[in-house]
């Protein structure tokens, strides 16, 4: 699957200290995944013990990034 990041993303990463690849990691091979209104999400628990969730928008396999959250609050997310 071809990822691509909006500008909003790419801000995020960097404020946050996430890769490109840890977000194609997690959104390849998710902890957790779903759909939740128009968008798709996927998390993937960081090596810093945090919780890294993506949005995105799948447009014909192409997975267009939104934005990206990394917390601390895991057991919230991940049930």
């Amino acid at each position: 699957m071809k990822i691509v990041f909006s500008n909003h993303a790419e801000k995020r990463m960097k404020e946050r200290h996430i890769s490109k690849s840890e977000v194609e990691e997690t959104i390849l091979n998710p902890d957790k995944s779903g759909k939740q209104d128009f968008k798709n999400f996927a998390m993937k628990t960081r090596k810093n013990g945090q919780l890294l969730i993506t949005y995105y928008l799948d447009k014909q396999g192409v997975a267009h990034v939104i934005t990206v959250i990394s917390t601390s609050k895991i057991s919230k997310y991940l049930k």
